[in-house]
């Protein structure tokens, strides 16, 4: 009952334009856009350079596929279909491949069941969220300020990953 009230009190903020005023409420409006499946929404709480890559990536996806160029030899993993990229406008696409390409989207059971253990400020522009699983497994998040407020950082979070590899 607990989380469905949470849950709720998230969608408000975001439905008011909320939701983005600290790195925990940012990590929140980015769970409950993932849980309505709101891809526009996700796009959107990802920081500046994540977004115009994936912009960027959308309108070459569909370039290539309108010129001819076979799936298999433009799209990366299973998460990309081709239709992911050609059906709909430029934004519907783009908010589709934000769901698709969310590393929080593609394990979100364990981040929604994961509780924020500390918050570390690293000057007034970056942050970082450190989380504990049910699991007991920890994992950090990265998040960075920008004029619209605090915005995930995904490429922090999937380089920093890799260096722990």
């Amino acid at each position: 009952m607990r989380r469905l009230a949470t849950l709720l009190l998230v969608l408000l903020a975001t439905a008011c334009g909320g939701g983005r005023d600290s790195p925990e409420r940012t990590f929140e409006s980015l769970l409950a856009a993932l849980a309505a499946g709101d891809g526009a929404r996700v796009h959107e709480l990802h920081d500046a350079d994540y977004q115009a890559w994936l912009v960027r990536r959308v309108r070459d996806v569909r370039g290539r596929l309108g010129e001819g160029e076979s799936a298999a030899g433009v799209l990366e993993g299973p998460h990309e279909t081709a239709a992911t990229f050609s059906d709909g406008s430029l934004e519907e696409a783009t908010g589709r491949v934000a769901l698709a390409h969310s590393m929080i989207g593609r394990q979100r059971e364990w981040f929604d069941s994961a509780s924020v253990v500390d918050v570390v400020l690293d000057g007034e522009q970056q942050a970082t969220i450190q989380l504990r699983g049910v699991d007991g497994a920890e994992r950090q998040l990265y998040f960075v300020k920008e004029p619209a407020g605090w915005s995930y950082d995904q490429y922090r979070h999937y380089h920093e990953a890799l260096s722990r590899q």
